[in-house]
């Protein structure tokens, strides 16, 4: 599939396919966790998948 990326829960082994087009920001956290931001809603909080 083009235009999308797999990625993978480190915790459950749970496979999600991203569309690249809707990403706005990949945050690394201070405990190497990663949240990748999908979106903001009208009080600028950040949807996304960690």
């Amino acid at each position: 599939m083009k235009n999308f990326i797999e990625v993978t829960s480190y915790d459950d082994g749970m496979k999600v396919l991203v569309p690249i087009g809707k990403i706005t920001g990949i945050v690394r956290d201070g405990d190497g966790s990663v949240f990748i931001e999908m979106g903001t809603n009208k009080d600028e909080t950040s949807s996304g998948i960690s």
